[in-house]
C-alpha cells in the first residue's frame, strides 16, 4: 500500500517541517490549516499560505533516504552508465518527475539516485551542463541549466 504524507517549507521559519494532519474546508476543499511539527517538537498549526507543501514519492535514494517533492536529485540510469539525471522532483501529468530545464523525466524510476538537497535548503555546490540527447553530465559551467548555487571561485 502506498504512504501518503507530506513535509511543509516554513515560509516564516526558513525551516523544514513534517505535516501531521490538514484541516480542510468543509464546502471548497481548500486546505485552512497544516498542522505541522519539527523533530522532536510539539505539534503547531500554521495556515496553509505560510509553507508549501511536498508529498513523498513513496520512493527512497540509494541511500534509503526518502525522496518528496522540490528535492534536488542526481542518479544514473540503470541501463546506460553514460546517462546522469540531474533536477527537482515535481508532480506534472497526474505523475512524479524529475525536471531541469532541458528536459523532463518520467520514467525516472530506470535510475539511481541519490538526494543531494532540496530547493530550500542544502543545495548542492555544482551544476550541470546539457548534452545534445537531453540528459545532464556534471560540468563546472557557467550557465547551469537549473537555478542552483555555483561555487565561489
Amino acid at each position: 500500500m502506498r504512504e501518503i504524507k507530506f513535509r511543509a517549507w516554513g515560509k516564516i521559519s526558513g525551516r523544514m517541517l513534517w505535516v501531521s494532519s490538514m484541516d480542510f474546508d468543509y464546502d471548497s476543499g481548500v486546505i485552512t490549516e497544516i498542522n505541522v511539527h519539527e523533530d522532536g517538537e510539539p505539534t503547531f498549526s500554521i495556515p496553509n499560505f505560510n509553507c508549501e507543501l511536498m508529498q513523498f514519492t513513496n520512493c527512497h535514494d540509494i541511500n534509503g533516504k526518502e525522496v518528496y517533492e522540490g528535492d534536488i536529485v542526481r542518479g544514473k540510469d540503470n541501463y546506460n552508465d553514460e546517462r546522469e539525471i540531474f533536477g527537482i522532483v515535481g508532480f506534472q501529468d497526474c505523475s512524479f518527475v524529475i525536471k531541469n530545464d532541458c528536459v523532463t523525466h518520467y520514467r525516472w524510476m530506470d535510475y539511481t539516485i541519490e538526494v543531494v538537497g532540496n530547493k530550500f535548503e542544502e543545495r548542492p555546490k555544482y551544476c550541470h551542463e546539457c548534452k545534445h540527447d537531453g540528459y545532464c553530465t556534471t560540468g563546472d559551467r557557467d550557465d547551469c541549466p537549473i537555478e542552483i548555487e555555483k561555487e565561489e571561485e
